[in-house]
């Protein structure tokens, strides 16, 4: 994995580790993330869900954190030295989104929850346009990502997670923004938040199906 930071190398590889030693974690399709800027867009189900992401991902990636996540000074320290960056929750934070279109622009690959908080559920629910806005305004592709089984491990009504099974994740297919630019803001915003939300859908039905048939990729 490249990494600028040792202290994002070293934890991100001992997370991959981990999920692969507990839980027997899977990964599907990572070797077709493009190169560069790109917005990993995943559902989120789980705390769980940032630490199997950067654990996975072939390169080093920056993602957002409830600002009062960052008031524990050594837990706040150990994720800004992992590229977390604090966001708060149920406000217009300008300055994050600004920072995050300079990452992106910057050729940063950075980590966004589109649902915006944790399913209760477990199911996808719907996404905020924020993905889509940020991709414009960096010209930055989205790349779905559908998390499989943190919910059962660490679900929102669990205090504490299970020290056993399955997890896997899937990348999907770039969204490029080139694709909407005949279009009108807000209608652009809103068709690439549709084809996102489809294309995790569809992830998850490969998930599925995978599971229905015990199939197995190379």
């Amino acid at each position: 994995m490249k990494s600028s930071s040792w202290v994002y190398a070293c934890i991100s590889s001992f997370a991959g580790f981990i999920f692969r030693l507990l839980y027997r974690n899977k990964v599907y399709f990572s070797e077709a993330l493009p190169q560069g800027g790109a917005i990993l867009a995943a559902n989120h189900t789980s705390f769980f869900d940032p630490p199997i992401i950067a654990g996975t991902c072939p390169t080093e990636m920056h993602f957002l954190a409830s600002n009062y996540l960052f008031k524990a000074p050594i837990f706040g320290a150990i994720i800004r030295a992992c590229n977390a960056h604090p966001i708060a929750r149920g406000e217009g934070d300008v300055a994050a989104f600004r920072l995050i279109a300079k990452l992106l622009k910057e050729g940063k690959k950075v980590n966004i929850f589109p649902e915006g908080t944790r399913s209760k559920s477990g199911e996808l629910q719907g996404l905020k346009r924020g993905v889509a806005k940020l991709s414009f305004i960096s010209q930055t592709p989205v790349i779905p990502i559908y998390i499989e089984g943190t919910y059962k491990i660490w679900g929102r009504s669990q205090k504490f997670p299970k020290l056993w099974g399955r997890t896997r994740i899937f990348y999907g297919k770039a969204l490029y923004p080139e694709k909407y630019g005949y279009m009108e803001k807000r209608e652009a915003e809103e068709l690439l938040t549709s084809d996102l939300r489809e294309s995790i859908l569809q992830l998850q039905d490969i998930a599925a199906k995978m599971t229905r048939t015990s199939t197995k990729l190379p």
